[in-house]
């Protein structure tokens, strides 16, 4: 309906959403709504959406996707990555699968990424959206050199504990880094001088690398349980 098409936040949080979520089949109107900017939708104990999903994200002025700590499975859907307003995609703590597409550098408004808690897997992107400022990918099974991660100039949180990546951190990363997060890879050599100045060792901040960002504070770095 016309009063759908005009719909520009979605929230749903506290209610008893469960289940799989509707294709577009099913519902078109939904993830059809061209004027969306926000959808966040929270889980409540017990109650999760679960399934895929859908692959019709159209809205050209999207910029926000909240879908965090369901148990969404699938690989993110390809039309996602086209919508280039978006600034925010959170969907730590689901079921994912599947790798970061090379499309992703697409969207070049994004600052916040976050997939942590999920099972994807692979080598990350050869280019990351350049305004990131925040990039979770912990507890995945992430794989290869971190690379593509040089060129993020505007980076405060890098949070990549608990996956396979290798090779060698150097010192080249983002001055404005706060939070740096290397913990259980296997990195074979990293440059201690990106704890130094405003980057306080982890062991000056009792467990700061016991908990998962956002639980930890700012100007912790924890390198530890690498090759």
């Amino acid at each position: 309906t016309d009063d759908q098409k005009n719909v520009r936040d979605i929230h749903i949080g506290a209610c008893n959403v469960q289940g799989t979520i509707p294709t577009s089949s099913q519902y078109p109107s939904f993830f059809g709504m061209t004027r969306v900017e926000i959808i966040e939708i929270s889980p409540v104990p017990d109650l999760h959406l679960t399934g895929p999903l859908p692959n019709d994200w159209t809205s050209p002025t999207l910029r926000q996707v909240q879908l965090t700590g369901h148990k969404i499975s699938g690989t993110i859907p390809a039309s996602l990555y086209t919508c280039t307003s978006l600034t925010q995609i959170d969907l730590h703590s689901n079921a994912l699968t599947g790798m970061l597409a090379e499309a992703i550098h697409q969207l070049v408004q994004l600052t916040y990424l976050s997939v942590a808690d999920n099972n994807m897997q692979g080598q990350l992107p050869s280019k990351l959206p350049p305004k990131l400022t925040t990039l979770g990918l912990a507890s995945n099974s992430f794989t290869g050199a971190i690379t593509p991660v040089y060129a993020l100039a505007e980076l405060v949180i890098l949070f990549l504990r608990n996956n396979r990546f290798t090779g060698v951190v150097g010192a080249s990363l983002a001055k404005s880094i706060q939070v740096l997060d290397l913990d259980h890879n296997n990195f074979r050599s990293i440059a201690p001088e990106l704890c130094q100045g405003s980057k306080l060792p982890a062991l000056q901040k009792p467990n700061g690398c016991l908990q998962d960002y956002p639980g930890q504070d700012l100007q912790t770095c924890c390198l530890d349980n690498n090759e």
